[in-house]
């Protein structure tokens, strides 16, 4: 049957759309179905096959604008938590955490809304079931992250039995081939061409800089010629340095690169 109000609370405004509430005689609050339903994207038709019969019902008398004549829609709280429940739009739970941090507040501060010793069945449940599906979606993104990092650490625990085998440096070559395993543009070319566009090797041959050496990133290679002469001296990967690369040119935003390489 039809429940009587006894006031009018303000309206609320969730981005841009109104939220209006009322009390009953018992000092508990309702809300404008239709303006739960636009929100949340609930047809206001749908309401009474969702909701059990304390829950929704109409208003007999209301002391805002007439509504054509018609008596609104109303919802109880335990009724409007159902419907975020049910919402599949995204901000649902963004307006569930707005009822609950400033509406209801709001409400209670007017003196509108008695504060009750004990939260009725229907309205532990509403909250219970929220709670739980906040930490089912919190378990969900831990997972996801978890797997991430599994994901970052494998290359590397690979990298790590290559380096078990010779002498803790890697290279160049032999880090690219392992670089592709996460990244398939991390071609030897375009290992040297961050390098050099970082200006951790010289620009014209395969030496490492000082900019590289001193952090432990690249480990000079002189290279000593059947005839006793020196070679060229060239860069090879240290553990370090194959772990910096992979944070800041694979998984970073910094990519330092040369005009031309891919």
């Amino acid at each position: 049957m039809p429940k009587t109000l006894t006031m009018v609370s303000e309206s609320f405004d969730f981005h841009g759309r109104q939220l209006r509430s009322l009390t009953d005689e018992q000092g508990a609050p309702w809300f404008i179905a239709k303006d739960a339903c636009t929100i949340l994207g609930t047809d206001t038709r749908d309401v009474r096959k969702v909701l059990d019969p304390d829950e929704v019902t109409n208003v007999d008398t209301i002391h805002i604008a007439q509504n054509g004549g018609k008596s609104p829609l109303i919802i109880s709280e335990p009724g409007l938590y159902k419907l975020i429940l049910r919402s599949r739009k995204p901000e649902a739970k963004e307006f569930q955490r707005w009822v609950s941090h400033e509406v209801l507040p709001a409400i209670r501060r007017t003196g509108t809304y008695a504060i009750q010793p004990a939260d009725d069945d229907m309205t532990v449940l509403a909250k219970a079931q929220l709670i739980a599906q906040n930490r089912l979606e919190q378990q969900g993104r831990l997972i996801a992250a978890q797997r991430d990092e599994l994901d970052r650490q494998r290359p590397l625990a690979l990298m790590g039995e290559a380096f078990v085998n010779t002498d803790g440096t890697m290279s160049v070559s032999q880090a690219a081939r392992h670089f592709q395993t996460i990244d398939r543009r991390m071609t030897r070319d375009a290992v040297y061409g961050i390098l050099r566009g970082g200006g951790y090797v010289e620009v014209r041959s395969n030496a490492p800089t000082k900019k590289a050496v001193q952090p432990g990133y690249l480990k000079p290679i002189t290279p000593i010629k059947a005839n006793g002469k020196t070679g060229r001296q060239y860069a090879r990967f240290t553990a370090k340095g194959v772990r910096w690369f992979i944070d800041r040119y694979i998984y970073g935003t910094q990519q330092g690169r040369l005009e031309g390489v891919a």
